[in-house]
C-alpha cells in the first residue's frame, strides 16, 4: 500500500535508520486505515455492506460525502459541528468557486438555489448531494449559453469610441440573461481592447524606427485581436467542458472540507498522483512536459536525462497523435483531455510506451520509449559560491522539503542539503545563506532532520494533538554538518516545514532570519488518508476514491509560540512585493486561531547577533534602492483597489499613459544588479562541462541571484557575522 504522507505529517521516528522509518510509516498508515474501517462500521460501512450484499453499487458522490464527513468528525484536529453555519459556508464557497466573477448566474438562479442555503448540513449528514447537482447543473446551463454566444459576440468589429466601462467590483448577480450577455460583451471587449492597444503600440514603434515600414491598420489589428480572443475563449470553454463529474464534485467537496480549515482538502485520484509527484520530485514516465494546443497533445519541454531526452527522437513542438502500451494497439489521443493523455503516456519504470508523433515538418514517425524514473531537477536542493571582500560564502536554495515515502532509496531534502554543505566546505566557505523563499513546505521529518544539521542535539518542533497531548520532535544526533555563520532567507510564501526550521534556528539563536516581515503562518499538520483503504474490496472498481488531506495536529516552536497566523518574524526585514499582495495564512478562508503551549527544554547559543542586526537594519533603511522599493509598495497599495476599466480606446490610452508615467519613477528597481558574482561549486562545474542543459540552467540562476537585492543583503549580513 502506498505510504506517502502529506506535507507536514510528523509521525516519523526521526533517528531510526531510514528503512525502519519507512516501515514505521507504512505500519502507521495501515493501522489508521484499519481503525477507520472499524469505526465506519457504525455508519457508511453499514450501507456499504448492504450494497455489496445486494450487488448494488452505492452512488459514489453520496458515499464520498458521508465517508469524508465521518473521517473529519473522528480525526480532524478541531472538528466543527455540521450545522447551519457550515451550510452557509459551503453554499457561499461553492457558488463562488463556480462563478467568482459573477458572469454566469442570474438573480433568478440565485433565488432558486437559495432554498438550499440552510439545508446543506442535513444533506451532508444524509449523504444527499442535491445542492451540488442543482448548482452545477444551473452553472453548466448558463456556461453553455455563454459559450454558444461567443461567435455572435465577437463576429462584428467593436466600437472603441463608446464611453463605457467594465466594473470588476460588481459583486451582484445579473438581473437576467440579457445582463449576463452584456457583462460578457464588455468582458470580451476588454480582452480585445488590451490586445488591440498592445498591437497598435507595437506597430507605432516599428514605424518610428523604420520609415519604410507599412504599419497595419487599426481595422486589421482589431479583426486579428477578435479572432485571437475568440480562439482563446473557445479553448477555455472546451477545457471546462472536458471536466467530468469527478472534477465538479471534487470542487464541491472542497467547499465542504475548507470549512474546517484551509488545509483539509479532498484530492481526486489525479490530484493525489500530482501530489505524490510534488512531494517526491519524481515520477515514472518518459520525461516530457505536455500541453494541449489546438486539440493536440504537444511537447512543451523535455526533462534532461529522461527517456525522452536520451532517445533523441522527440522535440519541443512535436504533436503526439496516438499512444500504445507495449505491443497493444494504438489509441488516438487527438482531442483527448490532457490529463487522460498524460495517464496513457506515464507508466511504471521498465514498461514500454509507443508514441505516434507528428513533427513540425509534417512527418509522422513511431517512437518507442522505455519508461523510467524521472527526476524533476528544479525540485531539488542546489548551491552556489559567492566571494565578498576575499571571503567565500555558500548560497543554498531549498525549493521544498521533499521525501519519497514509497522508495527508501529516493532523494530527501535533508540528505541533499548535507551533501551540498559537504561540497561547499571543500571550497573553504566561511558562511551559508540558506534560501527558503517560496518554499511552501513538505515533509515534517525533513524539517526536523534539516534542523539537526545545524545544532548538535535538542528539540526542533513541538506537536499538539486534538486531545491536547504534546510531543517534542528532537534531533538526537550530536553530529553537526555546519557550525559556522548562518543566514536564513524567507518570505511570506515560506510556509509550514520552512517555518518550523526557521523558527528553530531563531529560538536556538543559531541564525539570523532575513526577509519579509513574517513567514506564511501555517501552523497545522496534515496526514493523507487514502480513501480506497477505508472500504473493503474495490467497491467502485478501478474508479479510485482519491484521498483526504486531513489536519490532525498543530505544531509549535520550541519556545512554545504557535506558528499559526503569526509565522516567524524576520530579524532583518527587507521590503518586498509580498507586503502588497498579502499572501499569508490570515488571508485564507476560516483559518485556525493562534495559540501557544509551554516551552520545551532547549538551549540558546551565545551568538551576539544584535550588532549585526542593527547594522543591517540601518543599512537597508539608508539604502536609496530600498527607499524606492518602499515608495513603490506604497504606490501599489494605493492602486490596489480595482476601479472601473474604460472600454474606449482613448480612455484606455489615457489610463495606461497615466499608469506608465507614475510607474516610470520606479524603473530603476528592475535595473538592480549586484556586483557580487555567483558560480557553481567545483563539482557541479565539472558536470556542467558535459551537460549544456545544466550549464544553461545554472547560468540563468546565477544571473537571477545578481538581480536579487535581498540575496545581496543576506550575503552582506553573513559577512558581518564574526
Amino acid at each position: 500500500m502506498p505510504a506517502q504522507m502529506l506535507v507536514n505529517l510528523g509521525f516519523v521516528s526521526l533517528k531510526t535508520r531510514r528503512k525502519e522509518r519507512m516501515n514505521l510509516l507504512k505500519r502507521y498508515k495501515y493501522l489508521l486505515a484499519v481503525t477507520i474501517v472499524g469505526l465506519v462500521g457504525f455508519s457508511a460501512a453499514l450501507r456499504l455492506n448492504a450494497a455489496q450484499a445486494s450487488d448494488e453499487r452505492p452512488d459514489k458522490a453520496q458515499f464520498l460525502t458521508q465517508l469524508v464527513s465521518y473521517i473529519i468528525g473522528q480525526w480532524h484536529y478541531d472538528p466543527k459541528a455540521i450545522d447551519d453555519s457550515l451550510s452557509v459556508s459551503v453554499y457561499d464557497e461553492y457558488l463562488k468557486t463556480l462563478d467568482f466573477g459573477k458572469r454566469y448566474f442570474t438573480q433568478a438562479d440565485s433565488a432558486l438555489l437559495h432554498r438550499y442555503r440552510y439545508d446543506i448540513d442535513d444533506q451532508i449528514l444524509a449523504g444527499d448531494t442535491m445542492f451540488f447537482h442543482s448548482a452545477t447543473s444551473v452553472f453548466k446551463t448558463r456556461m453553455e449559453m455563454v459559450a454558444a454566444s461567443l461567435d455572435s459576440l465577437l463576429a462584428s468589429p467593436m466600437d472603441f469610441t463608446v464611453e463605457e466601462t467594465l466594473d470588476p467590483n460588481d459583486t451582484t448577480y445579473a438581473r437576467d440573461m440579457a445582463q449576463v450577455m452584456d457583462r460578457w460583451r464588455r468582458y470580451l471587449k476588454y480582452n480585445v481592447l488590451t490586445r488591440l492597444y498592445s498591437d497598435l503600440k507595437t506597430e507605432e514603434d516599428k514605424a518610428s524606427k523604420d520609415s519604410t515600414y507599412v504599419a497595419k491598420t487599426a481595422e486589421e489589428l482589431e479583426k486579428k485581436a477578435r479572432e485571437a480572443v475568440l480562439k482563446n475563449f473557445r479553448d477555455y470553454f472546451k477545457r471546462i467542458d472536458e471536466l467530468d463529474e469527478e472534477d465538479w464534485f471534487s470542487m464541491y467537496l472542497n467547499a465542504f472540507t475548507m470549512y474546517f480549515d484551509p488545509h483539509t482538502q479532498y484530492m481526486a485520484p489525479r490530484e493525489e498522483k500530482d501530489f505524490n509527484t510534488s512531494i517526491s520530485g519524481q515520477l515514472e514516465g518518459i520525461g516530457a512536459v505536455l500541453q494541449q494546443k489546438d486539440g493536440y497533445t504537444t511537447i512543451a519541454s523535455i526533462v534532461p536525462g529522461s527517456p525522452a531526452a536520451k532517445s533523441g527522437q522527440l522535440a519541443v513542438g512535436d504533436q503526439i497523435l496516438e499512444v500504445a502500451q507495449g505491443r497493444d494497439e494504438y489509441v488516438n489521443i487527438v482531442g483527448m483531455r490532457l490529463d487522460d493523455a498524460v495517464d496513457l503516456i506515464r507508466g511504471k519504470k521498465g514498461s514500454t510506451v509507443r508514441l505516434k508523433v507528428q513533427q513540425a515538418d509534417g512527418a509522422i514517425k513511431e517512437v518507442p520509449l522505455v519508461r523510467d524514473v524521472v527526476e524533476l531537477e528544479e525540485t531539488f536542493v542546489r548551491s552556489a559560491v559567492v566571494e565578498k571582500d576575499g571571503h567565500k560564502y555558500g548560497v543554498i536554495y531549498v525549493p521544498k522539503f521533499y521525501v519519497n515515502f514509497e522508495n527508501e532509496d529516493g532523494r530527501e531534502s535533508s540528505d541533499d542539503l548535507a551533501k551540498e554543505i559537504a561540497q561547499l566546505k571543500k571550497e573553504g566557505i566561511e558562511g551559508i545563506v540558506l534560501d527558503l523563499r517560496n518554499n511552501t513546505g513538505g515533509a515534517l521529518s525533513g524539517a526536523v532532520k534539516m534542523g539537526g544539521l545545524f545544532i548538535d542535539q535538542g528539540p526542533i518542533v513541538q506537536v499538539k494533538t486534538r486531545e491536547g497531548q504534546i510531543r517534542v520532535l528532537p534531533d538526537n544526533d550530536p553530529s553537526v554538518a555546519w557550525d559556522g555563520p548562518l543566514v536564513v532567507l524567507v518570505n511570506e510564501i515560506s510556509a509550514s516545514a520552512s517555518e518550523i526550521f526557521a523558527g528553530a534556528m531563531k529560538d536556538y539563536n543559531r541564525a539570523i532570519i532575513v526577509g519579509s516581515k513574517q513567514t506564511y503562518g501555517k501552523g497545522s499538520v496534515q496526514n493523507i488518508v487514502e480513501l480506497d483503504n477505508m472500504v473493503r474490496g474495490k467497491l467502485f472498481g478501478d474508479d479510485a476514491l482519491g484521498a483526504l488531506r486531513l489536519t490532525i495536529e498543530k505544531f509549535y516552536r520550541v519556545n512554545g509560540a504557535g506558528n499559526q497566523l503569526r509565522g516567524v518574524a524576520s530579524d532583518v526585514e527587507i521590503p518586498d512585493v509580498y507586503s502588497v499582495i498579502e499572501m499569508n495564512e490570515s488571508t485564507e478562508n476560516l483559518p485556525m486561531p493562534w495559540d501557544s503551549i509551554p516551552a520545551a527544554r532547549y538551549y540558546r547559543l551565545d551568538n551576539d547577533f544584535a550588532p549585526v542586526i542593527e547594522r543591517a537594519r540601518a543599512r537597508i533603511e539608508a539604502d536609496p534602492y530600498f527607499q524606492q522599493v518602499q515608495e513603490n509598495i506604497a504606490w501599489l497599495k494605493s492602486r490596489k483597489e480595482s476601479r472601473p476599466i474604460p472600454l474606449s480606446l482613448e480612455g484606455f490610452r489615457q489610463d495606461d499613459s497615466l499608469y506608465r508615467a507614475e510607474a516610470k519613477r520606479f524603473d530603476s528597481i528592475n535595473k538592480f544588479r549586484s556586483e557580487l558574482e555567483y558560480v557553481s561549486p567545483q563539482y557541479e562545474q565539472a558536470l556542467s562541462a558535459t551537460d549544456s542543459t545544466l550549464a544553461s540552467k545554472r547560468k540563468t540562476w546565477h544571473e537571477d541571484l545578481r538581480k536579487d537585492a535581498a540575496m545581496q543583503q543576506a550575503v552582506e549580513i553573513l559577512s558581518d557575522i564574526r
